[in-house]
């Protein structure tokens, strides 16, 4: 048996196209591949975190102002369905406008990075950010204390509920929505040895 957590939407399926007709089974966990070849996938409904992580910043910033949005690798399930969720909301809220929108591959520096490089070129013009983890989300908060902005000035939104942006929630740095890996990967256990039993 195999358990998959795939880093390519598209690129996935080939793999496990040949694992399934050597009939072995399959069980995807946190990330998806497409197609319906799976013997079962465990994991969240990334279109649902996406939806909620904007309606929580449309909250925050009072339906209108303008954002800019932090994505996971291009061509993940997770960056394409979070995305889905995310402009769903934002086709919403006309009075929203998105100034930037680039993949920081899940990585807080790279984060970092990018939000500094968009405080620079948007001066005094970020209302909110949408990171679509956590991991970026603390890389963007990082960022605007280092230009004396708070949360208060710039909402900051994340998936996961990482350990590290549980402490920011408490602190009011960001708005996250957990995503209970462990729990994913033993569910996708589960059903792997169902199968196999």
């Amino acid at each position: 048996g195999i358990l998959f957590v795939p880093i390519d939407l598209k690129a996935g399926a080939a793999p496990v196209h040949k694992a399934v007709k050597a009939g072995i089974p399959v069980v995807g966990s946190n990330t998806r591949v497409q197609g319906d070849v799976l013997t079962s996938y465990v994991g969240n409904d990334d279109v649902v975190a996406g939806r909620m992580q904007a309606e929580a910043l449309m909250k925050a910033i009072g339906g209108k102002g303008n954002i800019v949005v932090i994505e996971g690798p291009i061509g993940q399930s997770a960056q394409i369905e979070r995305a889905r969720g995310n402009d769903e909301v934002l086709a919403r809220h006309k009075d929203v406008k998105v100034l930037a929108r680039k993949t920081a591959n899940w990585s807080r520096a790279e984060s970092m990075g990018l939000m500094e490089n968009w405080l620079t070129a948007f001066p005094g013009q970020i209302q909110g950010v949408i990171a679509q983890n956590d991991d970026m989300a603390l890389g963007a908060v990082q960022a605007l204390k280092s230009h004396g902005l708070t949360s208060k000035d710039v909402p900051v939104t994340s998936i996961d509920g990482m350990p590290d942006a549980i402490q920011a929630a408490k602190k009011d740095e960001v708005t996250t929505f957990l995503q209970d890996a462990q729990a994913q990967s033993q569910g996708a256990l589960d059903v792997a040895l169902r199968a196999l039993a």
